[in-house]
């Protein structure tokens, strides 16, 4: 279309990437994002070739036909299809000269009845389609939708490394810049504006279906441009051109500026090794250990993980859930409510047996519950998950991968650190530290502080185990929240006051009291009550100390607030 040399599109080809980002790994939702671009792109393409490629619209179904046994993402194709439809009819009407030729437009529309079957060519038959379109309609959100980040809301995003809803504003404002050129020409195309508006209504809804937009706007946005009559896009003055490519350079630098500040601590060879490496975004080791040592076939696990065990796995193994809905839909509230939630564990294992439970540390509820039950035993220790196996006779040690000392990933790091030390593994703890200090560029200040803390974290929990409260307090009070080590602080804390209470020294037990006080994110009715407690000895027993300490923690407005929350009382 001539248009390759225009800077204009080399910015819209790169916010196209930039809305695609979030799907940029290695997952199933990659397939849905390239059978997106290929259908956009045909249609494109086909509506630029004109009558002669009435015959390349049958690609459509077999598209669908692939797509709908590939991802359940396909679905999302249907208001592409609907869209384009209804715009080629208001087309042939308003504005006949985009419109399609009319022995092009009838082999298109028997085409898109032929899709219509084609998404029930699936071993499933009606069945997926149907609970699809349930899904939708009951949205499910309290036991389902609300409960996985990928079906939040996409505002959840806009944040680095993503920026989702800034490049949203400059792809419609890209958009309407183009498309303002067609409508003062008297040349409305409905199938790009309707099309476009639909997929930015379905981008800002949730974050799992926010690749679609990437590939209709790149399509529509060189469509757009490369009508070139009468356009802005198209200046003839020097000036105006050198405005218009001032203007993308700047977008340009804009967004090259936040790529690299957002990943500055890391070289661009690791974060394309990471991007490709499979093993460091699933858990593939733990997969691994499974295949390699355990014989028995029914695996416990949680619902982001079900659909690479099965993909390792089966059918050797049975796993019990995966991040389907309709296969599930009669218990899944069960799973959520019982199990996730970590309410009632005990009574959803009965309900739903494994022989051994695969469970990721950033479950710690679940993690916890596990380890500390009776009934099971750790066996295998992963950098993404535990392995329990119900608890033998024999005593066994725990295996440990190695490839935890191979750990890259700062979030990966921190669930592990916080896992090992709730259970007092220091020696893992210490081997998490040596991976962060080897595989993090010590050069980032981020990481040399994030290091540094875990380091911190590490001597605070010890000197904790050891009695030695205090320099436990003052360790684990200045850990940044990344590592949620605040309880432990509160708790040197509280002992500490407890020693200073019971010898009298009533100011400095609320001192102590105050600044575990000061750390909690939510204030328990038993802190308040022990801060009341320690003001009102001080205030009526050390006369000789100043009683004008006024930091909003005085005992008659602490007991104020335990009556008016009473039901927070604990029974006990």
């Amino acid at each position: 279309r001539s248009i390759a040399r225009h800077p204009l599109t080399w910015v819209i080809i790169l916010i196209s990437l930039a809305l695609v980002y979030p799907s940029g790994t290695i997952k199933p939702e990659l397939l849905s994002l390239g059978f997106m671009t290929i259908t956009v792109w045909l249609y494109f393409q086909i509506r630029s070739i004109g009558e002669s490629a009435r015959y390349l619209v049958y690609i459509f179904p077999l598209i669908l036909v692939l797509w709908a046994n590939t991802h359940g993402g396909f679905f999302l194709s249907a208001p592409f299809f609907a869209m384009v439809a209804i715009g080629e009819l208001l087309n042939r009407k308003f504005s006949p000269q985009l419109s399609m030729p009319p022995g092009l437009q009838l082999h298109f529309f028997i085409a898109l009845l032929l899709c219509v079957i084609a998404i029930f060519i699936t071993p499933y038959g009606y069945e997926m389609p149907f609970d699809i379109v349930k899904l939708v309609i009951q949205n499910q959100e309290e036991y389902f939708l609300g409960r996985i980040s990928a079906y939040r809301p996409t505002y959840l995003l806009n944040a680095p490394p993503y920026y989702l809803l800034d490049y949203l504003i400059i792809a419609m404002l890209i958009f309407i810049f183009l498309v303002w050129q067609q409508i003062k020409n008297g040349k409305t195309d409905w199938v790009v504006i309707l099309v476009f508006i639909t997929y930015c209504t379905l981008f800002v809804q949730m974050a799992r279906i926010t690749s679609f937009l990437g590939p209709v706007f790149l399509f529509i946005g060189l469509d757009l441009l490369a009508h070139k009559e009468s356009s802005w896009a198209w200046p003839n003055s020097l000036t105006n051109k050198s405005i218009l490519t001032a203007v993308c350079i700047t977008i340009f630098a804009i967004l090259g500026w936040r790529t690299i500040s957002s990943n500055s601590c890391f070289r661009i060879q690791d974060q394309i090794s990471q991007m490709l490496d499979i093993r460091s975004k699933t858990i593939s080791v733990e997969a691994e250990y499974i295949a390699q040592n355990l014989s028995e076939d029914k695996i416990g696990n949680l619902y982001n993980d079900g659909g690479y065990l099965i993909y390792k796995l089966w059918p050797d193994k049975l796993v019990m859930i995966d991040p389907r809905y309709f296969p599930f839909e009669n218990w899944i509230k069960d799973y959520f409510e019982q199990f996730a939630d970590a309410k009632n564990i005990a009574k959803f294992i009965k309900k739903y047996p494994a022989d051994y439970w695969l469970i990721r540390y950033e479950k710690p509820k679940v993690f916890q519950w596990f380890f500390k039950s009776a009934e099971w035993e750790l066996l295998f220790l992963g950098p993404k998950a535990g392995i329990f196996a119900p608890k033998s006779t024999d005593k066994i040690e725990t295996v440990i991968s190695r490839d935890i000392t191979e750990m890259h990933d700062i979030w990966e790091i921190t669930n592990v650190l916080i896992s090992s030390l709730k259970m007092n593994n220091f020696k893992l703890a210490h081997t998490v530290h040596e991976a962060a200090l080897n595989n993090l560029n010590q050069n980032c200040p981020k990481h040399k502080t994030f290091t540094n803390e875990i380091a911190r974290t590490i001597n605070g929990y010890e000197a904790f185990n050891n009695g030695n409260f205090k320099q436990a307090a003052e360790l684990l009070s200045q850990i940044s929240i990344h590592f949620r080590v605040y309880a432990r602080a509160v708790s040197a804390y509280m002992i500490l006051a407890e020693q200073e209470f019971k010898s009298g020294n009533y100011y400095i037990a609320r001192t102590l009291i105050a600044k575990a006080f000061a750390l909690l994110p939510t204030k328990l009715i038993t802190d308040i009550y022990n801060m009341a407690v320690a003001d009102w000895h001080y205030r009526h027993y050390e006369k000789e100390a100043s009683h004008n300490t006024n930091d909003g923690l005085r005992w008659q407005k602490l007991i104020q607030v335990i009556i008016e929350n009473k039901q927070l009382i604990p029974k006990d």
